[in-house]
């Protein structure tokens, strides 16, 4: 059983994006439809959002245009059509300028609801550790792992060659080799 099969819409979507681009939590609660670019297979990060709002993000580096694989730009396709339908249902209409994750009730996500869909997904699954924060850390272990340079690295994750090298340059610890075997459970594509 995988997360695409138990997890709602907008869940399997919050964890495949996280999963495969790198993006703070922030960053993809601010995310909007006009931040993707379906026929570049790019998302442009240029604010993040939380309980104090929307605002630039953390740094000038942490704006930027990331690639999206081919599998995460035909789910998100697949999930825009499912906000389109879901609107529907309240007469209303997807605008560009729409948060992208959203609730069956049209909610935008917050960051606490992503904290809250990690602790939800600990339990259900009884996994010790696991959040946005290790899916990042996870994520940047594998590229420097499988021998990306650390300049792209850091331009991926909006962050500094030096940052990257003094924070996930090192080798896969037991932790992140436990995060990579619940991402694959988790996130098995069918």
């Amino acid at each position: 059983m995988t997360t695409k099969s138990t997890e709602n819409a907008t869940r399997y979507a919050i964890l495949l994006t996280l999963a495969t681009t790198g993006m703070r939590k922030g960053e993809l609660a601010g995310l909007t439809w006009n931040d993707l670019n379906f026929m570049q297979n790019t998302i442009s990060i240029t604010k993040t959002r939380d309980e104090y709002g929307v605002r630039s993000p953390k740094t000038l580096n942490s704006i930027r245009v990331i690639n999206m694989s081919e599998e995460l730009s035909e789910h998100l396709k697949s999930f825009k059509i499912w906000c389109i339908e879901m609107k529907k249902i309240y007469n209303v209409k997807l605008k560009d300028d729409d948060y992208v994750f959203i609730t069956a009730n049209l909610e935008p996500i917050s960051s606490n609801y992503i904290s809250k869909m990690f602790n939800a997904l600990k339990k259900k699954h009884d996994f010790d550790r696991f959040s946005a924060h290790i899916l990042l850390h996870t994520f940047v272990s594998i590229l420097i792992a499988e021998g990306t340079a650390v300049t792209t690295v850091a331009k991926i994750i909006g962050d500094t060659p030096e940052m990257v090298m003094r924070v996930y340059a090192h080798s896969l610890a037991d932790e992140e080799l436990k995060a990579t075997q619940i991402l694959s459970t988790l996130i098995k594509i069918e």
